[in-house]
């Protein structure tokens, strides 16, 4: 039901924000750096969303001190566009935690919200979660851009898991302390796989990948990591979001020097790539690395079929096939980004292991903050826990796809170990900035060594 708005109501002045915002955006190009896009204004967004969270307040009857609220988990995906099927892998992740802890999760409620098609609704979604006080926690959106939103919007007022990979988010420039990040980052998702190929693949790296934030950074870390493990990039080729012309690209990579190739792709791209490597004539001799975007399961890789044999890749889930058969079990629902699943999964049990140690009757966002901070769980993707700048640390290893005429197995190749993020400059969430000059830790422990 929309508010009526009244004379002095703080939600007729945070609607006109809200139209105010709108217009802005819509002002702004689509491929314009990152950086040069436009944004909420922080300071004028919490200045609103505050009256609103004062004036709903002092219309909400009081609770009972014997009642404990449920807590409710605010989610802003997507039902229906390109982004659709992530987010209800995403949810339906999150909904099979619930259904295999009935009664420790009973507290547990969920409250989604549909910010469209390409999320231009973040902001009405996000006004309509801060208005009920029940909601704790935040998951979403997926997208870099509306991720953006969110962090400047909810700041103080909620716990956030980030769903998007950009290290900006979380851990880089946007951090916040009450911002988690549930997803593997883009470091995490490529730079483990570089020492491992200079050892195991070749030493002539050719990076390809798509023009969008996630692929792009991908791309850095692992060619950055590979360089300053002993090997060289021979070329990079960025593809563009329209019709690529994969045949010519695959041509310049198969006359090229490289011993391998890594290749930042998802979805459409990654199959198209990988099905004009296979068709290349002569025959395409590089070995293929990537993220885990690259061959995901099962949607995909079913779209692959055999051109995903052969193909490296990194990834953090334990065992996505019994992910996704629990799903069809428990929920009798079909997903097709099991990696999207696991994060869904594993912020459930995040959530439902922080509520557990917390015995307040509404605790605070400090008490709840500290508590996410010392989670560690048994998750979809095995062991996880925070970093001190709330960036997921995962075991990492190496997989390949062995895809026969009716089915197709995993294996994986090498066990890489807990991976644990360089600091992006956020300044150490809850430690004092770093004092000029001095070297971010990792890097003085990679000289020292």
């Amino acid at each position: 039901m929309k508010h009526a708005i009244i004379p002095g109501d703080p939600m007729e002045e945070f609607e006109g924000e809200i139209d105010r915002e709108r217009r802005r955006d819509s002002d702004c190009a689509p491929t314009a750096p990152l950086k040069s896009r436009c944004i909420v204004d922080r300071r004028h967004f919490l200045i609103q969303a505050g009256a609103v969270a004062l004036w709903t307040i002092g219309c909400r009857s009081a609770v009972s001190a014997q009642d404990k609220p449920a807590v409710k988990v605010g989610f802003i995906l997507p039902q229906k566009g390109p982004l659709a099927p992530e987010a209800q892998s995403l949810i339906a992740g999150f909904e099979l935690f619930l259904a295999e802890h009935p009664q420790d999760a009973a507290f547990i409620q969920i409250a989604r919200k549909d910010p469209g098609p390409d999320e231009e609704r973040t902001l009405e979604t996000l006004a309509e979660l801060l208005l009920d006080g029940n909601v704790k926690f935040l998951v979403g959106p997926l997208t870099a851009e509306a991720s953006e939103k969110v962090v400047h919007g909810v700041s103080g007022r909620l716990i956030t898991f980030v769903t998007n990979s950009s290290v900006r988010l979380v851990g880089g420039e946007m951090c916040s302390p009450d911002v988690f990040r549930i997803a593997e980052n883009a470091c995490q998702t490529a730079q483990p796989l570089a020492p491992w190929a200079l050892t195991n693949v070749g030493q002539k790296v050719f990076l390809v990948g798509s023009d969008d934030t996630v692929a792009n950074e991908e791309v850095d870390f692992f060619a950055h990591t590979f360089e300053r493990s002993g090997g060289m990039f021979v070329d990079r080729i960025v593809v563009g979001n329209g019709a690529a012309k994969f045949k010519d690209i695959v041509e310049t990579i198969r006359k090229s020097p490289a011993d391998l190739v890594f290749a930042a792709f998802r979805d459409k791209l990654a199959v198209d790539f990988l099905k004009a490597v296979r068709a290349a004539s002569p025959r395409f001799p590089h070995p293929i690395v990537g993220p885990e975007s690259l061959i995901e399961y099962p949607s995909t890789l079913a779209r692959e079929g055999k051109t995903a044999n052969n193909v490296r890749t990194l990834t953090a889930i334990q065992d996505p096939k019994d992910l996704v058969g629990r799903i069809k079990q428990r929920l009798n629902r079909d997903v097709t980004h099991a990696s999207r699943a696991a994060q869904g999964y594993d912020a459930a049990a995040v959530i439902w292991q922080a509520m557990r140690v917390t015995t307040d009757q509404a605790p605070d966002l400090a008490r709840l903050i500290s508590a996410v901070e010392g989670v560690e769980v048994d998750g979809a993707r095995g062991r996880l826990r925070f970093d001190k700048n709330h960036e997921p640390i995962l075991e990492i290893m190496v997989q390949e796809w062995d895809v026969k005429e009716k089915a197709s197995q995993r294996r994986i190749v090498a066990k890489l170990g807990p991976f644990e993020s360089p600091d992006f400059g956020c300044g150490k969430v809850g430690f004092p900035p770093r004092p000029e000059g001095e070297p971010p830790e990792n890097d003085r422990a990679e000289d020292e060594g």
